[in-house]
């Protein structure tokens, strides 16, 4: 009796759970202003609308609250969460100080190999801004924090920055071509001073950058509370 041959085949991946999917779509519309805070998100309408069980919307709904992005107020209902002016100095408090150590550490470290992946990210940023486009509003595209905290290579703060991501994103200042311009600007001298190993003046970018980021949503959210009023 013959033996039996093992075709060698890659291991299919397994697709994600269906709570997943509605988590990253929902996200999604939160971070871009789809939904916007203060929105009431219906449990039975959205799961007609994603054509999709109740019992995955309940575990993403769950999962959003956990992360900040969803009020579950009981014998009220589901609202996407209104931020706090405390909320959004605490975060950019703390990021600020992640992004710190994050470009003082990569400047010591960069190799040549990662600066060409950091000036690939710049200039697919430059492009789409020359279209008009927002370089950021595509949250699948590497993100050039991300990549600085890997070159950093302290894995916990590579963890913390990627986690926070969403968050940052949530709380990026709306799309307005030349104060986008402007933040790319600072990229790129955030960049020259890692490449050129200059840990204090990449430290100082950065804060500034994150700080200006600050301001700008600042600004808006106070714009925004006025035409409530």
């Amino acid at each position: 009796m013959s033996t039996p041959i093992r075709v060698p085949v890659t291991p299919l991946e397994k697709p994600p759970a269906m709570h997943q999917i509605v988590l990253e779509q929902l996200s999604n519309l939160i971070i871009d202003g789809s939904l916007a805070p203060g929105t009431r998100i219906v449990e039975t309408e959205l799961a007609l609308d994603l054509g999709v069980s109740r019992g995955p919307v309940r575990e993403a709904l769950q999962a959003l609250a956990r992360e900040g992005f969803i009020d579950l107020r009981p014998h009220q209902g589901t609202f996407v969460h209104q931020p706090t002016e405390k909320e959004v100095r605490d975060f950019f408090e703390v990021r600020t100080a992640l992004e710190a150590q994050s470009v003082g550490r990569a400047a010591e470290l960069i190799q040549a190999s990662q600066v060409r992946k950091l000036s690939s990210i710049l200039d697919a940023g430059r492009a789409a801004l020359s279209h008009g486009n927002d370089p950021s509003a595509d949250h699948r595209r590497p993100d050039l924090h991300i990549e600085i905290a890997a070159i950093s290579g302290n894995d916990l703060l590579t963890d913390l920055l990627r986690t926070m991501k969403r968050r940052a994103d949530w709380y990026s200042p709306p799309f307005e071509s030349q104060s986008r311009a402007q933040a790319w600007h600072e990229h790129q001298a955030l960049v020259d001073a890692i490449v050129q190993h200059d840990g204090d003046r990449a430290r100082r970018v950065a804060i500034a950058h994150v700080e200006a980021s600050r301001d700008h949503y600042l600004s808006a959210f106070a714009a925004q509370t006025r035409q409530q009023l």
